[in-house]
Formats: C-alpha cells, sequence, structure tokens
C-alpha cells in the first residue's frame, strides 16, 4: 500500500525528494549511543580520529565521506529549486509542522526561503506570518546546517571523551513512585499524600482521577447518579 505521507509530499515538492540518499553508500553512519557509533566505526573500518560530524542529527563519517554526503544533499536541494513551487512547498510545510496550531508560519517560512531564496519566497502568499522574509532571512544565518550551502563546523572526535555525551549518567534516584514503582530521579517532579507516599509526574498525568482518588480521598463522580463515598457527606 502507499505511505500516503510520502504521495502527499512527493506532490508538493513535484517528486524532488523522491530518490532517498544512500548514506551508507556515501559511508556516513548515524550513531545515538556508543555502542552504535562503535559499531558504525567498525562497519565501516574508521578510526575514531578520522571522524568528523555531518554537522547535525547524528551523523558521522571521514571527511570524504561527509563531503560526498553534503554534496548529495546540495543536488537535492537543486533538484527543489529548479523543479518544485515555492507555493506548494510552504503550504505542506506549513500543516506539516502544525503552523496552524502556534499560529506562527516561521517553520514553513523558514524551509522556503532555504530551498528558493528570499527573491522567490517574497512572491508567495502566506498566513499566520509573523516575521517578514527578511528577518527571518537574518536568524538563518550561521543556524541552518543544510540549506542555503551554510553548515556548522565539523566537529572532530579524536579525543574518545568528547563522545561523553552521548550517554549522560543516569540522574540519581530519590524516591519510588508508590503507584508504578519507578525511580523519581533528582530534580523531577512528584506528588507527596498525606501519608508520606511520592507519585511521580507521570502517573499524575497520565492517571490522575486514579491517583486522586487512592491516595487523596479525591473522588470523581457524577451529581445525580452515583452517591458520594461512606466517609463524604454532603
Amino acid at each position: 500500500m502507499k505511505n500516503i505521507y510520502m504521495t502527499i509530499r512527493s506532490d508538493a515538492y513535484n517528486g524532488a525528494l523522491d530518490t532517498a540518499i544512500d548514506t551508507a553508500a556515501l559511508g556516513v553512519f548515524w550513531a545515538f549511543s556508543n555502542q552504535e557509533f562503535e559499531e558504525g566505526l567498525a562497519k565501516h573500518g574508521y578510526t575514531v580520529d578520522q571522524i568528523v560530524s555531518i554537522g547535525g542529527g547524528g551523523g558521522y563519517g571521514n571527511s570524504e565521506a561527509v563531503k560526498k554526503f553534503h554534496a548529495a544533499i546540495e543536488a537535492q536541494e537543486r533538484r527543489v529549486f529548479d523543479i518544485a513551487d515555492p507555493q506548494k512547498v510552504y503550504h505542506y510545510e506549513y500543516w506539516n509542522h502544525e503552523c496552524d496550531y502556534y499560529e506562527d508560519d516561521k517553520e514553513a517560512a523558514c524551509i522556503v526561503l532555504g530551498y528558493f531564496g528570499i527573491k522567490r519566497a517574497e512572491r508567495i502568499g502566506r498566513r499566520n506570518a509573523i516575521k517578514t522574509w527578511k528577518e527571518l532571512e537574518a536568524e538563518m544565518i550561521g543556524f541552518r546546517p543544510i540549506y542555503n550551502g551554510v553548515y556548522r563546523i565539523e566537529v572532530s572526535l579524536a579525543d574518545a571523551d568528547k563522545r561523553a555525551w552521548y550517554d549522560p549518567p543516569e540522574p540519581k534516584a530519590v524516591y519510588t513512585c508508590e503507584h508504578c514503582g519507578d525511580a523519581i530521579v533528582d530534580g523531577a517532579m512528584f506528588l507527596l499524600t498525606n501519608g508520606g507516599k511520592f507519585i511521580c509526574e507521570d502517573c499524575a498525568d497520565n492517571d490522575i482521577w486514579y491517583v486522586l482518588e487512592k491516595y487523596f480521598d479525591i473522588y470523581k463522580r457524577m451529581a445525580g447518579d452515583v452517591l458520594p463515598p461512606p466517609n463524604l457527606t454532603v
């Protein structure tokens, strides 16, 4: 069955993004933990001192692979510039990024600005436009890792200690949730019952009425249908 999301995107971009970039063939791998990083090194035969970042998003490779990756991205962006309609791209990204909900079209507008430049962007219609095209263009300089050939500086990971951010130490458990049994870690919000029991924030959010009834003697009832519990008076 066809993926409806991909079909809608393909129509909006006139097929410019239909061909996925084979990052593995380019020598780029993705890592979001120390283990995945080590697996990527082994798969491609890299050593740590050869590795550079693609500029964000968890992608890594040697210098040559990263250059090929960015060249492939630029070629893809050129296809968007050449064959896609800025208005259709804006309309798709406006709803894709829920701009109507936030009443701010910044996400969609910046994508259009990145692909097509300010001259073409200024010709399209916008809704919930908070900032002008020139204001958005000024904000994008130095921030977009892909658009318009502006990339973040490559970061060498020659020092293995620099990978420590992948797996930060777990926060210290301070209390245990009476309801689910999970740890309530240092800095987390919780509820404290009159009897000195701890309820984690997730249980308070997801099972609030059950928690209130079980631990706080607060009952949710519908007037006229169910009498209050015996220990309560009206």
